[in-house]
């Protein structure tokens, strides 16, 4: 039977609980899909694999969501406003991707979240690129430290133009993260085999 990409199979999207937004997560497998036909149906026939899986999986996510607001909205016509904000979707989105995981926050303040896979190696020598003199973490893993930092980041990208530029202009305190007047809760979700980080603007 041929792969239908109308047809995206819901039941693999799973939601996370937290206090601080709603999570859902999706594994997919690229050797599965349709490269090909997703790319000709974004238009963009010289996508990487991996970035038309990430775009094909993110926005049938979406399109799910959208479908339980009474919208119709096919997955390669969803468009992020803003990279935060769908039309007719209430709430502020967040999206992240590893080679075969998307995930999407929803949250109605503004939201980030960032995920990586635990083995991955990070070197010593760029934490002077994301970490700065004000900065104070609660725990030692580097990685763990960049996922803070990037979901920060994507929180805080919602103030434009007042937004940060570099992910080291992004002070983090403990559980806690600041820019200028902007301020905001980190926090870390369970998922095995990867660190997901969540970060709000309260």
């Amino acid at each position: 039977m041929a792969f239908d990409l109308e047809k995206f199979d819901f039941k693999q999207i799973k939601k996370h609980s937290s206090s601080q937004a709603e999570i859902y997560f999706c594994r997919f497998n690229l050797a599965k899909l349709p490269l090909a036909r997703i790319k000709e149906g974004l238009k963009q026939r010289n996508l990487g694999d991996h970035r038309a899986a990430e775009i094909y999986v993110s926005r049938s996510m979406i399109s799910w969501l959208l479908s339980k607001e009474g919208l119709d909205q096919p997955w390669n016509q969803v468009s992020l406003r803003g990279h935060c904000q769908i039309d007719g979707l209430s709430g502020h989105l967040s999206l992240a991707h590893t080679r075969s995981i998307c995930l999407v926050a929803r949250s109605p303040a503004p939201v980030g979240v960032d995920i990586e896979l635990k083995n991955r190696k990070i070197n010593l020598a760029s934490q002077d690129k994301f970490i700065g003199p004000g900065d104070s973490f609660a725990f030692n893993d580097l990685l763990k430290k960049w996922c803070f930092k990037e979901a920060a980041f994507k929180a805080l990208a919602t103030q434009s133009p007042k937004a940060p530029k570099t992910l080291k202009e992004v002070e983090v305190k403990g559980e806690r993260f600041y820019y200028n007047e902007a301020s905001g809760s980190l926090d870390f979700l369970k998922l095995e085999g990867h660190i997901v980080a969540l970060a709000k603007l309260t």
